[in-house]
C-alpha cells in the first residue's frame, strides 16, 4: 500500500507567525518541527500497513524538511518549479494521501491563513471556496487517490470535514488570532497523528476520492486589482469579470489546477 504526504508548514504546532516559516532566526526551528509531525505520520503510515511512503514538502522553497532526521523507510521530494506543486508526485499510483501541517483558506479565520499565496483573496470552483486542503484533494481525485488524513489547527481540520467529510484529522493547535494560537503539548501532537495515521490508513477503504462534477468554472478574487488585468491578459482562457476577478473554465480540474499555479 502506497502513502502519500503533502507537507506544509503553516498548520505546524508552535508555528504561529509568517516570520518562523522563511529564512530567519526561528526557521531551523519550524524545520525541525515540520519534521517531526512529518514523521509521526510516517510512522502511523507504516504500522497501519504502508508498504511505501512518499513526502513532498509543500511550503514555499519546498526546500524544509531535514531530510537526515526524515525516518529512513520515507523517500522525499524537494525542490519548487514542479508541475503539481504541492502535490508533485500524487500521480503515481498511490492508494491514499495525508496532508500534514496545512492551514486554512485565504480570508478565513485560521493562523496565518491563505491560499497558496498572499495574491489570492479567494478561489472558488464549480462555486465552493477552496483553500489549499480543498484544491489539493481534487487534485489527487484526478489521480484516483483519496484524501484519508489532515492535520493543522482547529479551523483547518473543519474546513476538511466541510467539503470532504469524515476524513481523518488532528488538530495540533487552537486558533485564537492570525498570528496566534494555542498549540498541544508535542508529545501528544506526535501521538495522535502517529495514532490517526495509522487509523486512516488501516480504515483506507472506507475513504473515496474526492471529485465535482464537470465543467469546472473557476473564480479567482486577487487583493490587488492590477493583477486582474495582467492574468486576462497573458494567460489564454483567463478572462476579467470585473476589477478584482478573473474566471477560467474547463472541463478538467487539472486544466484549473496549472491555471491557478500560473496566477497565484
Amino acid at each position: 500500500m502506497k502513502i502519500y504526504i503533502s507537507a506544509d508548514m503553516e498548520g505546524i504546532a508552535g508555528i504561529v507567525h509568517g516570520d518562523q516559516t522563511e529564512e530567519g532566526a526561528e526557521f531551523m526551528q519550524s524545520r525541525k518541527l515540520m519534521t517531526e509531525e512529518v514523521n509521526a505520520a510516517i510512522r502511523g503510515a507504516f504500522s497501519g500497513g504502508a508498504t511505501e511512503v512518499l513526502v513532498n514538502d509543500s511550503h514555499n522553497t519546498m526546500r524544509n524538511i531535514i531530510i537526515e532526521d526524515l525516518d529512513p523507510r520515507a523517500s522525499l521530494i524537494s525542490g519548487n518549479k514542479k508541475p503539481l506543486s504541492m502535490m508533485e508526485g500524487v500521480d503515481m499510483g498511490f492508494d491514499g494521501v495525508i496532508l500534514v501541517g496545512y492551514h486554512a483558506k485565504a480570508g478565513a479565520p485560521g493562523v496565518i491563513s491563505h491560499t497558496y499565496s498572499g495574491i489570492i483573496r479567494s478561489l472558488k470552483i464549480n462555486g465552493y471556496e477552496l483553500g489549499e486542503a480543498g484544491l489539493n484533494g481534487l487534485v489527487a481525485g484526478c489521480f484516483n487517490v483519496p484524501l484519508i488524513m489532515a492535520t493543522g489547527d482547529d479551523k483547518l481540520c473543519e474546513e476538511v470535514r466541510a467539503f470532504f467529510g469524515e476524513v481523518e484529522t488532528v488538530a495540533v493547535k487552537r486558533y485564537i488570532s492570525r498570528n496566534a494560537a494555542q498549540s498541544r503539548p508535542l508529545k501528544d501532537v506526535y501521538k495522535d497523528i502517529e495514532a490517526t495515521a495509522k487509523k486512516a490508513v488501516k480504515g483506507i477503504k472506507n475513504f473515496k476520492p474526492k471529485r465535482l462534477e464537470g465543467p469546472y468554472a473557476m473564480e479567482v478574487v486577487f487583493q490587488n486589482i492590477i493583477l486582474t488585468d495582467m492574468a486576462a491578459a497573458r494567460i489564454p482562457g483567463v478572462k476579467a469579470v470585473d476589477s478584482s476577478t478573473i474566471n477560467f473554465n474547463s472541463t478538467e480540474v487539472l486544466d484549473v489546477f496549472k491555471v491557478f499555479l500560473n496566477i497565484s
